[in-house]
């Protein structure tokens, strides 16, 4: 009978120890996998955005240019654009239409655009594996997937419920 305790104690003390050691390794993870996000998403992109329209897609080609006090994307195909966010604003430039505009940046704007200025706050997380994260959002999850040659990718949702697919590449 006291053995029989004892072995009890003995398998409940490694049960809690692995998991314990599961939540460890499990907080290290995501916070490698968080970090490793946060590095790479200071570099300068290339980027193709497809959008599933009903049955076909739509593609956008692109760069993110990052200098000391603004950030530039810039957007080749299928129409020249460039979006400038410098500070608290966005300034568009529209070459197709000629047309200039300037937004506000504030706490309604776009998660994609925080991610790529400030990159992903860990509390922000919702599922995890060994290379993908789910971002909470208050429309659709975000989810951003790392790959192994320095290049990511985010797919959601957009507000019109298309399904939205960049593929983000460093430019060396």
């Amino acid at each position: 009978m006291v053995q029989e305790k004892f072995l009890f104690r003995k398998e409940t003390n490694l049960k809690t120890k692995f998991l314990f050691l599961f939540i460890i390794s499990s907080n290290i993870q995501s916070n490698d996998l968080v970090q490793d996000f946060n590095n790479l998403i200071v570099n300068n992109f290339e980027f193709i955005q497809k959008t599933e329209l009903n049955s076909s897609i739509t593609e956008s080609k692109g760069k993110i240019i990052r200098m000391e006090n603004e950030i530039q994307i810039e957007i080749t195909e299928p129409s020249k654009e460039l979006y400038r966010i410098i500070e608290n604003k966005i300034e568009i430039y529209d070459y197709d239409f000629n047309q200039n505009s300037t937004y506000h940046i504030d706490e309604n704007n776009d998660r994609i655009l925080d991610f790529i200025i400030n990159g992903v706050n860990k509390a922000d997380i919702k599922d995890l594996t060994d290379t993908t994260f789910s971002i909470k959002s208050d429309d659709s999850d975000i989810i951003i997937e790392l790959k192994e040659d320095h290049s990511f990718s985010l797919t959601y949702i957009d507000n019109m419920q298309l399904k939205n697919i960049i593929n983000f590449q460093v430019i060396k």
